[in-house]
């Protein structure tokens, strides 16, 4: 048997009826497999995805250890909220990140691209969907066992050639330019006391003031250059040890893993980022017509951030890059004994040395998680199965935040002792869907069909809470009880039910002429009250020239079209009245209510074409154009309202994406094989339409 080069018998599971040949797909749906996944090894799923399919962007936004990659799929849809697509691990709606979920559990990774393709899963899917399924026993043979143990080490680093250029030059004279200094520079117009070696914004032995050089060229020399970044900046080791072992009989396949990692990540005096995860999968028959399967994750990990101030404006970051060049991070504070001088240099009035700010200021969060899915399937006929699922996602996180009492801070006429910060934030998520499903699948001649019936009920309920105090009463005690200043307290209660009917029919003629239709009904709490339903559909087809063309070199020549809509929900609070509260009792009216808000909704037309030829090349082009109206928008409102804002579907985007995949497989022997892809892609997008009244927005406004 020849091999499957091109992989056009490997198997898509998302956003189909029911598993689906690649080569008969009619929407657009990138797969990566375990053996990719392998070869370059990545601490959580997100990240294993990047470079590998066009029209996915993974994006590290913060670099901090533990943190998953965004994930963008054909660009933004959304002008206000999330981008993230909707997550599915093994049936289960995941809520949040990919940050848990280790890849060498994974058996492959798809990624459902554009409104026509993620129609199938209705008001979530307007942001794409990534659906993930997990290694199991059953691709096994049967009687067989396999233990696999992976052991990694490596070294995160920044490379200095990463680094931010600065300036290593001034404007200002000195005393003698052909010596600037030793231990500080030297500059023309200021006294230093005999017994200075730098440092100290408020030392007031220190006389004069800078002068600006006759020609203002900033070309003068500083005393000596230091590598600030490095001084900030490590090598953070991380290390994964990974177990498992699976196992195929008769009537049983099992799957029991245990993953223990550590990222240490490049920030000094911060600890980063610990998981352990255990998981189990299994698969049982109890008899030839009624199978049980069940995948159970528990695990919990800790984050440390980095403890720098003002984190959302640049904070630490800010800091080492507007340092002059002749500070020494590694002063020892001269103030009160502690480590770091906060600051390092007489002339820096706005920035801190960012290592005094790491070593007071501590982060941490804990998380413990169970991800879970229970299913039981009736194969009723040969051509009907009937299944039943119970899916949860439950997470418990424990956020403190402290500032130590007597840490330094910068006042009006010199360094003040602060009197400490206390915050501890606890939330309790628990997410869970049933789903019943009817799959159908029946040959009459040469016309193959295939049909999936479901109904799915989601339950989100979520509480936390969340207390910072101010004022410690003694040093070294993070706790609220040693708080004697201010303390306020917020909490948090959201339950939102969806319920969600949908059906698709998929239609196979002699193998080359491909359809599928489908329609969802969407209800959710989310909507507003006089919008609680909305349909969600798709139609799309497939021609396979090849097969009814011999054309030489070719072998897989497809075009391809779909038309389809998906959508995203609005926010809890956004249908309801919302106030600010102090002491108890409402100061100010925030939010209107809007019983006519609706979900957004994206509309998409999409055509491809696969080729695959000369027995080692492939070919892929996919146009699309899509239009997402009824965006979600927070609208200032007159003053005479009585509120500030009200969340309207206010706006339109449109987006056109061009995408281009090209695959050489330039050696495929058994024992060696070599492949490589060029990928393109092409997006546009412009906000068609936005009517309401201008605004200021952005991380400050």
């Amino acid at each position: 048997m020849d091999p499957d080069v091109f992989k056009l018998d490997e198997v898509i599971v998302a956003g189909v009826a029911s598993g689906t040949q690649r080569k008969k797909l009619t929407v657009s749906v990138s797969k990566v497999g375990a053996a990719a996944l392998e070869e370059v090894p990545a601490i959580n799923a997100a990240s294993a995805i990047q470079g590998k399919m066009a029209g996915v962007r993974v994006t590290n936004n913060t670099g901090a250890p533990g943190q998953s990659a965004t994930i963008l799929i054909r660009g933004a849809t959304s002008l206000m909220g999330s981008q993230n697509p909707l997550y599915i691990v093994d049936g289960t709606i995941i809520e949040g990140t990919l940050a848990d979920i280790n890849v060498d559990d994974i058996e492959s990774i798809e990624v459902v691209k554009g409104a026509s393709a993620s129609a199938l899963y209705g008001s979530r899917a307007g942001n794409g969907v990534v659906v993930i399924t997990t290694k199991r026993g059953e691709t096994l043979a049967e009687g067989e066992t396999r233990v696999t143990i992976r052991n990694e080490f490596g070294i995160n680093q920044i490379p200095k050639e990463r680094y931010i250029n600065l300036s290593e030059h001034h404007s200002y004279k000195l005393k003698d330019p052909s010596n600037p200094g030793n231990l500080f520079t030297d500059f023309a117009g200021v006294t230093f006391p005999a017994d200075y070696t730098g440092g100290s914004r408020y030392d007031n032995s220190i006389s004069g003031g800078l002068i600006i050089a006759d020609d203002h060229y900033a070309d003068n020399p500083y005393a000596y250059i230091n590598d600030q970044q490095d001084e900030m900046f490590r090598n953070g080791a991380f290390y994964t040890n990974y177990i498992s072992v699976a196992n195929n009989s008769k009537n049983t396949n099992l799957l029991v893993s245990f993953e223990n990692s550590t990222e240490e990540g490049v920030i000094e005096l911060t600890d980063g980022y610990d998981r352990q995860n255990f998981r189990i999968n299994v698969d049982h028959w109890l008899s030839k017509k009624l199978k049980l399967s069940a995948s159970q994750l528990v695990g919990k990990s800790s984050t440390n951030s980095p403890g720098g101030q003002y984190m959302r404006t640049g904070g630490i970051f800010f800091d080492v890059l507007f340092l002059w060049p002749d500070c020494d991070l590694n002063r020892p504070n001269e103030q009160n004994g502690q480590p770091y001088d906060i600051d390092p240099s007489f002339w820096n009035t706005n920035e801190e040395n960012p290592l005094y700010a790491l070593s007071q200021i501590k982060r941490e969060e804990l998380r413990n998680y169970m991800i879970g899915s229970y299913s039981g399937n009736w194969y009723a006929t040969d051509w009907a199965i009937i299944e039943g699922k119970f899916a949860y996602d439950r997470r418990n996180t424990h956020y403190t935040e402290w500032t130590p009492k007597g840490m330094l801070e910068r006042g009006g006429s010199g360094l003040q002792e602060d009197k400490g910060y206390y915050r501890v934030y606890d939330e309790d998520l628990f997410s869970y869907t049933g789903q019943f499903t009817v799959r159908l699948q029946k040959k009459f001649n040469d016309l193959s069909t295939k049909a999936q019936l479901s109904y799915l009920y989601e339950d989100y309920q979520m509480s936390n809470s969340d207390v910072t105090g101010y004022d410690f009463s003694v040093k070294n005690m993070p706790s609220l009880t040693a708080i004697t200043g201010a303390k306020s307290t917020e909490s948090e209660i959201q339950d939102i039910i969806s319920n969600n009917i949908f059906g698709i029919f998929q239609f196979d003629y002699l193998g080359k002429y491909l359809a599928d239709v489908m329609i969802r009904y969407d209800g959710s709490s989310l909507f507003g009250e006089n919008e609680r339903w909305h349909p969600y559909y798709r139609v799309s087809a497939a021609y396979r020239i090849s097969e009814d063309f011999s054309l030489p070199g070719i072998q897989e020549l497809k075009v391809r079209a779909a038309y389809g809509t998906s959508g995203q929900r609005p926010g809890f609070y956004a249908q309801y009245e919302t106030y600010i509260f102090e002491n108890g009792n409402p100061v100010l009216a925030n939010t209107m209510g809007n019983k006519d808000l609706k979900p957004s909704r994206s509309t998409e037309f999409e055509v491809g074409l696969n080729v695959d030829f000369l027995d080692k090349f492939s070919f892929e082009y996919v146009y699309a154009k899509t239009n997402t109206d009824d965006q979600i928008m927070l609208a200032p409102l007159p003053a005479y309202y009585g509120f500030k804002y009200q969340w309207q579907n206010a706006a339109a985007l449109e987006s056109k994406v061009n995408e281009a995949t090209f695959t050489a497989r330039l050696i495929q022997k058994d024992k060696f094989k070599w492949t490589s892809s060029i990928i393109y892609d092409r997006i546009r997008q412009t906000v068609t339409e936005l009517d309401i009244p201008p605004f200021q927005t952005g991380p400050i406004g």
